[in-house]
This record gives C-alpha cells, sequence and structure tokens, in this order.
C-alpha cells in the first residue's frame, strides 16, 4: 500500500464573489436627542390612566434606535397615528308629527273599513232592523245596486228565488 502523499500547503486564493467579505462592524449608533415636547401617546382623554403598578414605576428611558436604511427620511414619514378621538353621541333627531290630512285620510280609510266588514258580515242590517230602520237599510241597499255577492242578504234572496222554481 502507498503512503498518502504529503500535504502541500496551498495559497489562500481569495473567496468567490457570491460569498460575503467579513467586515468590520457597523460604527454604534449616534444616540438621540432628548425630545423638546411631549410624546404623542402621552396622557389623552380618550384612554384610562394607567394603573397604580405602573404609575409608581420609574420612567424608563427609551433604547436609541438608528434609522432603517430603506426608511424613508423624517421629513417625508407620514405621522403615526396613535389614538383617535372619541366618537361623539347625538340624539337621533325627533320625527316630524304628520300632517292633519294624513291623520283623517288613514281615520277615514279604518271608518270605511269597518263599514265594509260590518256590511259583508251583515251586522249592518241586524243593527238597522233593531233600530226600526230595516226599511231605510234595503233602500239605501237598493240604491247602491242590491245585496252585494256572498253577503248574509244576498245569500237569502238567492235561496228564495230558488224556492220559487218549479221543481221537476
Amino acid at each position: 500500500s502507498a503512503p498518502p502523499p504529503p500535504s502541500v500547503p496551498r495559497a489562500s486564493a481569495p473567496p468567490p464573489p457570491s460569498v460575503p467579505r467579513a467586515s468590520a462592524p457597523p460604527p454604534p449608533p449616534v444616540p438621540l436627542p432628548p425630545p423638546s415636547a411631549a410624546a404623542p401617546f402621552a396622557f389623552s382623554r380618550s384612554f384610562a390612566p394607567p394603573p397604580v403598578s405602573v404609575r409608581s414605576a420609574p420612567p424608563i428611558a427609551p433604547s436609541p434606535i438608528a434609522p432603517s436604511p430603506i426608511a424613508p427620511p423624517a421629513s417625508l414619514a407620514q405621522p403615526i397615528l396613535t389614538s383617535v378621538p372619541p366618537l361623539t353621541f347625538s340624539p337621533p333627531p325627533l320625527r316630524a308629527r304628520p300632517s292633519r290630512l294624513e291623520s283623517l285620510l288613514i281615520g277615514l280609510a279604518a271608518l270605511l273599513g269597518l263599514l265594509v266588514a260590518l256590511q259583508r258580515n251583515g251586522a249592518l242590517a241586524a243593527l238597522f232592523a233593531s233600530a226600526g230602520q230595516g226599511a231605510a237599510y234595503s233602500g239605501l241597499e237598493a240604491a247602491l245596486g242590491g245585496p252585494a255577492f256572498g253577503t248574509p242578504r244576498a245569500v237569502d234572496a238567492l235561496v228564495g228565488s230558488t224556492r220559487a222554481l218549479p221543481q221537476r
């Protein structure tokens, strides 16, 4: 068996272009100056106050954050809304009272409906007969074209006319 070939030290070749080269670490971020105005998320009337345990804790200083290389400059960035104003409630407006004409027409339609229902069921004829005005009701009914089809008086008239026919 042959001895293994002696290892020959290779000359270090540059890495291929697809492999990133190690570079120096980025410089530390520059600390931000303290804000001159209150933070946009400071106490607002739309939020409840924080619990006692949070209020008694000492404030924590924000850690400085370096701006992202892909973020737009601060002058072009859209402002961040941290809260929305509370919704206002107003009761619905009162409905306008219907006009007198509307009320009159609705009442008239209800009254006519009641009269037609009483006439179709024969209650109106019985009411006139009990008041001794059966002849007045018969005259009114004849002026309107006789008893309406399907009313008790029309059925009585039909039965009376069939009895008068000769039997075979």
